[in-house]
Parts: structure tokens; C-alpha cells; sequence
């Protein structure tokens, strides 16, 4: 029997989609608003391709947050329901993970990475992590913060700045004086929904908020 892995974010304005049968990927990326009507259809598609359906997947990944609330909680509802049905296994993985883990995949080494998302307005999420002996580790919780502490925080700062320039393209404006990670890392990375989910090895898909749901778009 064929088994599937999915992988999904829709965090952001963006729908992102994978798939993979242990042996290739198919990715989908599209910046999308009703994430309900087209998220099931585009898997549905996806796994055809791969001669399967939706009872060959047997693993899901989610991107948990923080973000959007309305695409965090679709993906969160499908998940679950599905998984309540099949019992397949089930991993989630944070933004600021994802982020951190495509500078790991590329390079190894040595170094503090700090992961910068635009909550609303001037509120953002801030979250640090160092790569360490080819490891990743947290360094401090995520949060969420001020523009003005977040400045604050970033002061002296000398790693790497780390950002979804898709959905947030006026973080990096704001640090033009600091190392940034290339754009080719700043985003999410379909396939590597599935691999940095797979690294962290983490079995709650519950949405990640880093403040009040009642804040959240």
C-alpha cells in the first residue's frame, strides 16, 4: 500500500501545500483567501498524481502558527478529523522553527538565528534559537512584543535575521543593518513543511498562539 505524508501551512495569506511518498514531492503555493474550498480540492488533485487518495495518507505535518486564525484553525479542523477517522500520526511544527530549520538544512554551522514575524501593525513575534553542532536548539520562548522592544531586543544582536518575506516583506526594512538569511530561505518552503516537522518530532498540531485568539485576523 502507498503511504502519503502531507504537509501544511496556511498561517499566512498563503495556502501551502505538500506531498511526499517517501521518495519524491509534489509542492503547491498560492496566496489565497478561502482556504476551506481550496485546500481540500488541491489535495484531493495532489494525491491522484501519486495514484493515491486520501486514505493512503498516513502521516500529516502542520504549520501550527502564529498567524491567521481562520487558516490556523482550517487546517487544525481538517487534521484532526481526519486523523479521528484513520489514526494516522500527526506532527506540528511552529513558524519559527520552519524558518529556522530551512537556514539548517542549507548550512550547518554555528550560529544564533532570529526568527521575525509581523504580528499587526507594530506588534511582531520574536523567536531565538542557535544551531549548534549540527543541532538545533531554542534559546528563549517565543513571544509576542512591541515594535519598540522589539528593537530593543535586537540591539547588539549579531546572528542571523530570519523572516516570511512572502507574507512579511517589511520586517527586513526595519534591520537593514543586520545579517539577513537569503530570500530563498525567508518563507515557507513547502516540502520543508514535512522535514522540519519530521526534525522536531513534535505530535501536537494544536494552533500556536502567542497571543489572545480574539486578536488574531
Amino acid at each position: 500500500m502507498n503511504k502519503i505524508t502531507l504537509g501544511v501551512s496556511s498561517y499566512s495569506s498563503f495556502l501551502k501545500i505538500s506531498l511526499t511518498n517517501g521518495e519524491k514531492y509534489l509542492n503547491y503555493s498560492q496566496k489565497i483567501t478561502n482556504f476551506e474550498e481550496v485546500m481540500f480540492e488541491r489535495i484531493k488533485k495532489m494525491v491522484k498524481i501519486f495514484k493515491c487518495d486520501f486514505k493512503d495518507i498516513s502521516k500529516i505535518c502542520l504549520v501550527r502558527g502564529p498567524g491567521r486564525f481562520t487558516g490556523i484553525r482550517s487546517a487544525y479542523a481538517f487534521a484532526s478529523v481526519y486523523t479521528a477517522l484513520s489514526g494516522c500520526e500527526v506532527s506540528g511544527v511552529d513558524v519559527f522553527e520552519l524558518l529556522t530549520y530551512n537556514v539548517f538544512e542549507k548550512d550547518k554551522r554555528d550560529r544564533r538565528i532570529r526568527a521575525v514575524l509581523n504580528a499587526f501593525k507594530d506588534e511582531y513575534y520574536l523567536a531565538d534559537y542557535e544551531i549548534k553542532k549540527e543541532k538545533i536548539f531554542l534559546k528563549e520562548t517565543p513571544v509576542w512584543i512591541s515594535k519598540e522592544n522589539l528593537f530593543k531586543k535586537m540591539k547588539g544582536f549579531d546572528g542571523l535575521l530570519i523572516t516570511d518575506n512572502e507574507d512579511n516583506p517589511s520586517v527586513y526594512d526595519l534591520f537593514s543593518e543586520y545579517k539577513k538569511a537569503d530570500l530563498s530561505l525567508s518563507k515557507v518552503i513547502c516540502e520543508n513543511i514535512i522535514k522540519a516537522a519530521n526534525y522536531f518530532d513534535k505530535k501536537d498540531i494544536s494552533p500556536f498562539y502567542l497571543k489572545p485568539a480574539k486578536f488574531e485576523l
